[in-house]
């Protein structure tokens, strides 16, 4: 004797339906070491600002701050005109891991990255406060940490 014979039903929802959904779905899923949020600053008063005091610490003279620019912050000394703001996706985002090394990066962060000649970055998080203040952090191109100031 032959069990009774089920009747294959058509699915309630077309499968067109449920591939479309399954391919969204995976769109949505975020893929490792890319995000959503950009990762550079935009270039703004901010930008210019903190572009600005680097160059005025290149050029100084006085011995207070060249003091505090070679002893205490660890600033190397390059051309102003290599002083400039970054604006590459790749290079802020390990600015941004390098700056909060070794805690994890805060999510929606951004940072402020200028490159100081070939081999340095100085890096501020707007966002990471030490009280009022906030940190400027120098790097070398393999982004270990060299030195900065708060103020």
């Amino acid at each position: 004797m032959v069990g009774p014979r089920l009747k294959s039903r058509r699915p309630d929802v077309p499968l067109l339906v449920v591939a479309v959904i399954t391919l969204i779905s995976l769109a949505s899923v975020p893929v490792p070491g890319r995000s959503l949020t950009p990762a550079c600053q935009p270039s703004n008063a901010r930008a210019a600002s903190l572009v600005s005091e680097l160059r005025h610490l290149m050029a100084a003279t006085d011995t207070w701050t060249v003091k505090e620019r070679d002893s205490i912050a660890h600033v190397p000394v390059v051309p102003a005109t290599e002083v400039r703001l970054v604006q590459d996706e790749r290079i802020c985002r390990e600015a941004l891991a390098a700056y909060h090394r070794p805690h994890a990066v805060p999510r929606g962060r951004a940072v402020y990255v200028v490159q100081l000649g070939p081999h340095y970055y100085a890096v501020l998080d707007p966002d990471q406060l030490a009280g009022e203040f906030q940190t400027v952090r120098v790097f070398t191109s393999d982004w270990t940490d060299i030195g900065g100031w708060t103020g």
